[in-house]
């Protein structure tokens, strides 16, 4: 008998997850009590409090007083603040495709500048630190630390991406339109040699409750519109209501009737409306009406 060929043996490699793949097939339910009720808060974009501070309270998962929450399938990573991390390979096309520059250098601004480049870069792999995690005296040049001990931000799977991250990172960073023209944010990421989780805590050094010695001072005056647009007053706001909820332990949403009135004093013409809401304000059956984004289109409205 003639030998015959041996048989061809195709190897197929599993497909890649995506992390839109992951998304669609995550389900919120599924989550550990204490974990899912900080996602739905950061889902609802409400103000963080001083909890994502406190380690997870899972009693019977392997997370139970740990910073981070991982499934045991490895697909995903829960910070502290509620933001999910999905473990995907980085899609450095995407990446360099989408670099997010900062287009103003105040203080505020950097702080919403880093959120957008955050949210931004996760969807494509690469991990940045939530903004609102940094905590003061801790985790060394990055700001955080991967490991499995009680006082540690991340597991210990998402150290090569972490690393991987990095270098990606500070190739951004070092673009020379990623910055204002003249900003001293070119020399803090060049001083970063390579390093750009090092370089984002850099640039954060003077704008972030974590890293300023007197963090209180941040937060000792309401900005004001003045020359801003309505939807950038607003989002000042909005931050500065955040930051001072980390500082202070305050809490209250600009929804919050007190907040509002003060949002309207120092809007550029706060007479003309605080007169065309104030029935609305005052009015129970109103106040909806006049809370938040329904506020602000009512007064772009006028």
């Amino acid at each position: 008998m003639g030998s015959a060929p041996a048989p061809t043996i195709t190897v197929t490699a599993p497909a890649t997850p995506s992390t839109n793949r992951l998304r669609m097939l995550f389900n919120p339910a599924s989550l550990p009590a204490d974990v899912r009720a900080r996602f739905q808060h950061k889902q609802d974009r409400k103000i963080l409090t001083n909890v994502i501070y406190i380690a997870f309270n899972c009693p019977g998962d392997p997370c139970h007083n740990l910073h981070h929450w991982i499934d045991t399938g490895l697909e995903k990573t829960m910070c502290a603040d509620g933001t999910i991390f999905f473990h995907t390979p980085i899609d450095e096309k995407m990446v360099m495709k989408n670099p997010v520059p900062c287009k103003k250098d105040t203080h505020a601004s950097i702080r919403r500048w880093y959120q957008t480049f955050q949210e931004t870069l996760m969807q494509y792999g690469v991990y940045v630190r939530p903004l609102w995690l940094f905590r003061k005296n801790h985790g060394g040049e990055w700001g955080f630390t991967v490991g499995d001990g009680p006082n540690d931000d991340l597991p210990t799977p998402l150290r090569m991406t972490c690393q991987q991250s990095s270098t990606l990172i500070y190739q951004l960073l070092s673009q020379s339109t990623m910055f204002p023209p003249g900003s001293p944010l070119h020399d803090v990421i060049a001083n970063c040699y390579g390093n750009g989780l090092k370089a984002l805590k850099a640039i954060l050094l003077r704008s972030h409750p974590a890293f300023v010695d007197e963090p209180s001072t941040l937060v000792t005056t309401y900005p004001k519109q003045k020359d801003k647009s309505l939807l950038e007053y607003k989002m000042e706001a909005e931050d500065f209501l955040q930051m001072r909820s980390i500082v202070q332990g305050h809490s209250r949403e600009l929804d919050d009737p007190g907040e509002l009135d003060i949002f309207i004093n120092n809007m550029k013409y706060n007479t003309f409306v605080q007169r065309v809401t104030w029935d609305g304000r005052r009015q129970r059956a109103m106040f909806h009406k006049h809370q938040g984004d329904n506020c602000l289109k009512r007064s772009t409205r006028y």
